[in-house]
């Protein structure tokens, strides 16, 4: 059965609409309002579904980009600084994906590279 985006696109204002479509398809949170996509429980469902869903988010806390991270490594990338920043964060994105490094300020750091290391040795070949 497919997704259908229709939904939540003529309904981007309705919470229950927008809740649902999120929780069966995380990625339909870019079709939501402003409003929705700041809304911290909805951002988290839709995270839980898709961590690419954070390219979509209006709101970022820790706990939605470890989610995101966790899911989908890639989602550092659309984190904001401060968690691109946070070793929990970064190391639980590289223990999936060694590339990701590449998208912290963390990679100039040779102890924290050394500890990364450890999680992947594959970190080595992006620094």
């Amino acid at each position: 059965m497919t997704f259908d985006y229709n939904l939540i696109k003529n309904n981007p204002n309705n919470r229950n609409i927008v809740l649902e479509s999120v929780k069966q398809h995380g990625l339909s949170l870019q079709y939501a309002s402003k409003k929705f996509k700041k809304d911290p429980e909805i951002v988290l469902e839709a995270i839980k579904n898709s961590g690419q869903a954070l390219s979509f988010s209006l709101f970022q806390n820790k706990e939605i980009v470890l989610e995101a991270v966790k899911s989908y490594p890639d989602s550092l990338r659309w984190s904001l600084n401060k968690f691109k920043k946070d070793p929990e964060i970064v190391l639980e994105a590289i223990k999936r994906s060694a590339h990701t490094i590449e998208y912290s300020p963390l990679i100039t750091n040779k102890e924290f590279i050394k500890e990364a290391s450890l999680l992947n040795k594959d970190v080595s070949l992006y620094c």
